[in-house]
């Protein structure tokens, strides 16, 4: 049954400079709260405002949700930062729901693309969290977007007869297609053919995040001792490719962290979620993941 609650604008200071924010307080003592990491470039309102309609819809239902501004972006002070770069914005932001709601017994942190990267990257170092809902992680490297595009892209288009018509009727396009093909695949078997080994014990400094996301991404799931919520799309590369990392590393094969998660594949999804219904989805699993 959804309830009242009401939203105010917040500040917090981080090594002296505020970060804006905006928090959904429901009208009942909250026990949970949820955190909205924003990825950049990106601000706290999100895509097609999903991350104001998710505050609210957690909100009414008994959960405080706080959706700010890190470091540079939107009304927040200071010069902007990467996404791998933002651990203590997030320190900050639990720290202030935790002193705003004296009650509250629990954290969760939610994050889409590469905010999904950044709570992974951070999450294991702080006990107050309970669980991470991470939607289409971001672990783009050259050679997992090679592969994406080969699974998704060309062998959809492969079988399609509308596209065997148009190649047949242009003799050029056969040829570009070939070439664009073969780049593909001399990408992927130029690449290392050995599987990264994830030590989870093994934290992975700042500076090293760009070049080596992925490996960072999977070590701090597997170091972190919370919930996981995945939500992965059924009609993006980015999705695609971490799925691609998901079966080729064996990650899911640890007991551990098989136990601590669970997967939700919405196949019709596009990056962002982006209509009523697949919006609804999300949030009505990111709830489930909360009370449960």
């Amino acid at each position: 049954m959804s309830q009242s609650y009401f939203e105010k604008p917040v500040s917090f200071s981080m090594n002296g400079r505020d970060l804006y924010g905006i928090l959904s307080v429901p009208e009942v003592e909250a026990k949970a709260a949820v955190i909205i990491v924003v990825g950049g470039p990106q601000y706290r309102v999100g895509s097609h405002r999903q991350f104001a309609l998710l505050a609210r819809c957690l909100a009414a239902q008994g959960i405080l949700a706080l959706r700010f501004d890190y470091t540079g972006m939107g009304y927040s002070q200071g010069i902007s930062k990467q996404f791998y770069e933002i651990d203590d914005d997030v320190k900050v932001a639990i720290d202030f729901v935790f002193n705003h709601e004296c009650n509250l017994d629990e954290v969760y942190l939610w994050g889409l693309c590469d905010a999904a990267a950044a709570i992974s990257f951070t999450a294991y170092t702080d006990d107050r969290i309970k669980g991470v809902v991470l939607l289409n992680p971001w672990v783009r490297s050259e050679t997992s977007h090679s592969k994406a595009i080969l699974h998704s892209y060309y062998r959809e288009r492969l079988f399609s007869i509308e596209v065997w018509k148009q190649l047949l009727l242009s003799p050029s396009k056969i040829s570009k297609a070939i070439f664009s093909l073969g780049n593909i695949v001399f990408k992927i078997l130029s690449s290392r053919s050995n599987k990264s080994k994830f030590d989870a014990h093994q934290v992975i400094p700042i500076a090293d995040r760009e070049e080596n996301i992925a490996e960072a991404v999977f070590r701090g799931m597997s170091n972190f001792n919370g919930s996981i919520c995945l939500i992965l799309s059924g009609k993006d590369l980015v999705a695609d490719e971490f799925k691609q990392m998901l079966d080729e590393n064996d990650w899911l094969l640890d007991e551990f962290n098989r136990s601590k998660t669970v997967i939700h594949y919405i196949d019709e999804a596009d990056h962002t979620f982006s209509s009523r219904k697949l919006r609804s989805e999300v949030e009505q699993i990111t709830l489930n993941f909360v009370n449960s």
